[in-house]
């Protein structure tokens, strides 16, 4: 009995580490300087974030993407003292293909984005948002406690906390299209895709 409970425990302790792991998403760090990207090759997960930071001199700098997954949304930012960061929500498997515009012929970086492997999707069949697709107000599950809405450019469109006066949220203002969806689920992240249609 006393090794029963043991390996009970472990074997919970393991699924709650593999969860932990599975749904943490990652911000990767590109260094924009003036005359390269660092690292120019980043290998990431599907839900993760691309940050590019700017940290050189000259001002005619840009991320800008010259191919990528289909059905992944494309990019062109400027990057330079008034405009130092630009956050990508990486949404589709593949290689994406960057350049700085000005210095395409030799300022250019590769992400390769995998998805997360199957065990993944055990823990994140749970329901936290419905309808979806919406069209006005999506309901959010008494677990999440933080909601985070990110357009396919990576800009936040919208926030919500528990502390609202109501586990829904209006969503009507949105613009028809895709959405990630940044849930904090007992202490843990995880990412949603949200439809909106009109």
């Amino acid at each position: 009995m006393v090794k029963s409970l043991f390996l009970k425990r472990v074997c919970g302790l393991g699924l709650v580490l593999l969860s932990t792991f599975v749904n943490a998403q990652t911000k990767h760090t590109v260094l924009v300087g003036d005359s390269f990207f660092n690292p120019a090759s980043l290998n990431v997960k599907v839900g993760d974030t691309v940050s590019w930071s700017f940290i050189g001199n000259m001002q005619n700098h840009t991320t800008t993407s010259s191919t990528i997954p289909s059905g992944a949304a494309s990019w062109d930012q400027p990057i330079n003292t008034a405009n130092s960061t630009f956050n990508y929500v990486v949404t589709k498997a593949g290689t994406y293909n960057f350049v700085c515009t000005p210095h395409a012929s030799f300022m250019k970086g590769t992400i390769t984005a995998t998805v997360p492997t199957e065990v993944a999707n055990i823990y994140l069949n749970e329901t936290y948002i419905y309808p979806n697709p919406a069209n006005n107000r999506i309901t959010i599950a008494s677990t999440v406690s933080q909601v985070t809405v990110i357009d396919i450019q990576g800009r936040i469109v919208l926030t919500w906390n528990k502390e609202a006066s109501s586990n829904s949220i209006d969503v009507s203002h949105l613009s028809k299209g895709t959405y990630i969806l940044n849930l904090q689920v007992k202490a843990q992240n995880k990412l949603e895709k949200l439809i909106i249609i009109e």
